[in-house]
């Protein structure tokens, strides 16, 4: 299950206004299906972090424009969130702002790698691996996440 071509222009254009007004910014919108219940879910995002004060801010101007706007024949359940931390990388912005965080690469192929985003480049994503730069073309990539290291740092007797 997932929007249509004309479901998610509609929708965009609906919503990014209403979330730049609360100052955050659209990052995507799905629909899934989910143990039978089908979901609406609109990500929002912005450089200082999403909170959940944004969250309830966006929801609660959002489902009145969206009862209204009637964008599906079936009943769902709206769902805002952030993108959180193993938030997925899918605009060019995002790469140059998560330039020295560890990422999680998964190919077409469903191989997968891990390393420190080093940037985009000319279609490819650099990622340093174990010290060594590798190239991945962007376009062939089926997922590419932030994979946050989240292991105290312990000392080892």
């Amino acid at each position: 299950m997932s929007l249509s071509d004309e479901q998610n222009k509609f929708l965009t254009e609906a919503i990014t206004p209403l979330a730049e007004s609360l100052e955050l910014e659209l990052f995507k919108l799905e629909l899934v299906q989910e143990d039978g219940v089908k979901i609406f879910r609109v990500t929002v995002d912005k450089d200082a972090g999403v909170g959940v004060y944004d969250i309830q801010k966006l929801s609660k101007r959002l489902s009145p424009l969206l009862e209204v706007e009637d964008p599906f024949s079936f009943a769902y359940t709206l769902e805002v969130s952030s993108p959180g931390i193993f938030r997925e990388l899918l605009r060019t912005k995002d790469f140059e702002r998560f330039k020295g965080d560890r990422i999680r690469i998964k190919n077409s192929e469903d191989k997968s790698f891990t390393g420190i985003l080093q940037g985009l480049e000319e279609g490819n994503i650099l990622v340093d691996i174990d010290g060594t730069t590798n190239r991945f073309e962007w376009a062939t990539m089926s997922k590419v996440n932030l994979s946050p290291d989240l292991q105290p740092n312990r000392k080892r007797q």
